[in-house]
């Protein structure tokens, strides 16, 4: 069930109302300004979408990545690769994702500030972060995550099992 449901079953609106802050204008464009080769999105007031794709070409600082089929090999004895579906591992099905978060403990204040999602896309890796600046635009960050980790088959992470993967599933709910 998605968030929009729960909040029409419970009579509220579909999104929050809030309006933009000086603070999150500033925000923006200090991404924009400290980014200059990443794409940023505007998810919500309070949350951005921040896109790097990084090639493996013979001009890029990767191209030592041209040696993937050989990461292939190792993928399923890596302790923190979850085989959703007891699939063979292969690059391309594997999502690596790590948080950064307001605190340690997996309790309701602590917010996961930044969500990061890296992958493989032919020769190319492609890494995702959300960022929220308040509670608010934490909604839409858990959507944008649940929606990407529909593409992938593999969860990769370090210290995920315990840590990154409680919080997010606790912080869905």
């Amino acid at each position: 069930m998605n968030l929009s449901l729960i909040r029409s079953a419970l009579g509220a609106p579909s999104t929050p109302a809030k309006t933009a802050s000086p603070k999150n204008s500033e925000v923006e464009r200090y991404l924009n300004h400290a980014l200059p080769h990443a794409h940023v999105e505007k998810l919500t007031d309070d949350a951005w979408l921040i896109r790097h794709t990084l090639s493996a070409d013979n001009n890029s600082p990767l191209q030592h990545l041209s040696a993937r089929p050989c990461i292939d090999a190792h993928l399923d004895s890596v302790p923190d690769v979850y085989n959703v579906s007891k699939q063979p591992t292969q690059h391309s099905s594997v999502a690596f994702i790590a948080t950064e978060t307001i605190g340690l403990s997996r309790g309701a204040g602590t917010l996961a500030f930044l969500v990061g999602l890296g992958y493989w896309q032919n020769d190319t890796i492609i890494v995702e972060q959300c960022l929220v600046s308040d509670y608010a635009g934490e909604c839409a960050q858990l959507e944008w995550f649940h929606e990407r980790l529909q593409e992938f088959t593999h969860l990769a992470s370090y210290n995920g099992k315990s840590f990154d993967v409680p919080i997010l599933r606790a912080r869905s709910i």
